[in-house]
């Protein structure tokens, strides 16, 4: 029998995530088995060292979608074409960037000039046009690539919507490392045995239970609380514990785990940075994160996508 290695010992040796495991072998770049009773996910020997370049070719920021193209193609040359590609974009946001400090360093040099010292003699009175500043439109591509450096949120990036009281089943992984897989694990196979998956109206929501200490979490042992919100009557059809929960005014967010689930803290800290720009307060409340599942006809989920709901008022 070949050598098979469970998901949550291979992230451990790895340095990553079940979440991010899931996501890549949804994106078909890995194959998992379920050989055993505990209906655990397990890697063979080459599906782990595809998931070693995955996670090498992901730490150069090359996409999903190139990395999909170079293990379809099986070529070294398409590799070599795929980081040629990446350097040249690398020196392209150099130049950007470099453009963008010369830029501001003209603003700065205009507001000592004309002594702009108050918000109101900016808006009015800076010349944009003036031949001492470069106008703006000159620098469109280095706006465009602070823009995605900073990735601020704007008010259509952002919903406000209103969770009701939920009665939910919930699963906790205990305090672990990768405590999301767990937690995940153990409530899908609820789901399965139960076929609650025939279902359309399952929601899925998680939170760290208690939090990392840092956002090197993939190292960290914390714990993780999974939530599963049905009506009432179906509740009592699984053997998974139950409790009421208030609801509530949320701002959400997206997130996909093509970013790489080491931006999860980044995107949380932009929608924390959108309501303090906002007319909403923060509330004493739990954060979650929505999973947006999907199964296939024998109760396998797969999801690549995330809403973050931070409690507001």
């Amino acid at each position: 029998m070949e050598k098979l290695t469970r998901i949550g010992i291979l992230c451990k040796q790895l340095g990553t995530t079940n979440r991010s495991v899931r996501y890549y072998e949804e994106m078909g770049l890995l194959t998992s088995v379920r050989p055993f009773e505990n209906n655990y996910r397990y890697f063979n020997e080459e599906n782990c060292n595809n998931l070693r370049m995955i996670l090498f070719l992901r730490s150069l920021n090359i996409s999903i979608k190139d990395i999909s193209d170079i293990f379809k193609q099986a070529d070294i040359k398409k590799l070599i074409k795929v980081l040629e590609d990446r350097t040249e974009e690398i020196d392209r946001n150099i130049n950007n960037l470099s453009t963008l400090k010369d830029y501001i360093h003209k603003l700065l040099k205009s507001f000592r000039e004309y002594r702009l010292d108050k918000f109101d003699s900016f808006m009015n009175d800076l010349p944009i046009t003036h031949d001492k500043v470069v106008s703006k439109t000159n620098y469109k591509e280095a706006f465009l690539m602070l823009r995605q450096h900073i990735q601020a949120l704007n008010d259509d990036d952002v919903k406000i919507v209103k969770l009701p009281d939920m009665l939910v089943a919930y699963t906790y992984s205990g305090l672990t490392t990768n405590p999301e897989g767990k937690a995940i694990d153990e409530m899908m196979d609820n789901v399965r045995e139960h076929k609650l998956y025939t279902r359309d109206d399952l929601r899925f929501f998680g939170f760290d239970n208690p939090s990392p200490k840092s956002h090197n979490f993939d190292q960290e042992t914390y714990g993780y609380e999974m939530w599963l919100k049905l009506p009432s009557g179906t509740l009592s059809k699984t053997n998974m514990k139950t409790k009421n929960v208030k609801g509530g005014l949320y701002a959400t967010v997206s997130f996909s785990f093509s970013s790489g689930t080491d931006m999860i803290p980044k995107r949380w800290q932009q929608l924390i940075e959108w309501v303090k720009n906002s007319k909403y307060e923060q509330r004493e409340s739990q954060w979650l994160e929505e999973y947006i599942c999907r199964f296939d006809d024998v109760g396998n989920d797969y999801y690549n996508n995330l809403e973050f709901y931070l409690p507001i008022k």
